[in-house]
């Protein structure tokens, strides 16, 4: 089974990079047949060697830079051969280097959880983003901010190709062209904190604005992110404190602290009156 990756309330699969996916596609075929003996560990750890080459080539040095690729290349193999393929005991870190890897985020953690921040006037925060989505004389960024908050849906996946937004009920969406999807796009439900006609008018608007975007969405991100940052902390550095040791509200690609407080937000379900 591939791996399971939350957001939010939702789950999906994640899939490989296109990159990494045709990496896969030329390669694979190199641990078959193996069986659980020294030669053929041995060829394994020969596959996962040039593999690392390749990641150093694409600039990822370093493990920490490595592991969300590697995690996918493990669920490859499974996905491929099965669970208890013998590639599996060499292909992957040994426990020191996964420690050392996720000991800073675990620091991280464990500091925020020491310095919890509340939101104090929730309902402020989801009023303020439907009125970005219903203005006149808002901008793009003001748009994907709002949109940000009120679905949790970053800008790259916003102006995706592929993205399409459906209604569903008053107060949810279908959302389909996930970011992490490479092969059939999955359509699922999305609660909305407003309207839901209000949120597809303000995403329709958004994509006129600026249009589909077939760019990498780390490039969607870096050419799009200094607005979006922008207005975050214009429009809501009042009612959202910045998480400990974030200087604003804005986290790669959309204010990701915006979508955090959307989470908080469904919990317990808003009820509308």
């Amino acid at each position: 089974m591939n791996e399971l990756i939350y957001f939010g309330i939702f789950i999906f699969v994640r899939q490989p990079y296109p990159w990494l996916k045709a990496y896969l596609d030329a390669h694979l075929e190199g641990l078959e047949g193996l069986r659980n003996t020294p030669l053929d560990l041995k060829k394994a750890q020969s596959w996962f060697n040039s593999l690392l080459k390749y990641f150093r080539r694409r600039n990822l040095s370093t493990p920490r830079q490595q592991k969300n690729y590697l995690v996918d290349v493990r669920n490859a193999i499974k996905s491929r051969f099965g669970e208890d393929h013998p590639a599996l005991q060499v292909v992957g870190f040994d426990e020191k280097t996964w420690t050392e890897i996720n000991q800073p985020i675990h620091d991280r953690v464990e500091d925020r959880l020491k310095h919890t921040r509340f939101l104090t006037d929730p309902d402020a925060i989801v009023e303020r983003a439907e009125t970005l989505l219903s203005s006149k004389t808002s901008t793009w960024a003001d748009l994907a901010v709002g949109l940000g908050v009120v679905i949790g849906r970053r800008l790259s996946e916003l102006l995706g190709l592929k993205t399409k937004l459906e209604p569903k009920t008053e107060f949810s969406i279908l959302f389909s062209g996930q970011l992490k999807h490479q092969g059939e796009l999955a359509a699922f439900e999305i609660p909305t904190l407003c309207p839901a006609k209000t949120v597809l008018e303000a995403w329709k608007r958004l994509k006129f604005m600026l249009g589909s975007e077939s760019l990498d969405p780390q490039l969607i991100n870096r050419r799009f992110s200094r607005q979006c940052k922008e207005s975050a902390n214009r429009h809501f550095a009042d009612l959202v404190p910045p998480r400990m040791g974030d200087d604003d509200l804005y986290n790669a690609p959309l204010p990701g602290h915006l979508r955090h407080a959307r989470r908080v937000l469904l919990l317990p379900a808003r009820k509308k009156k």
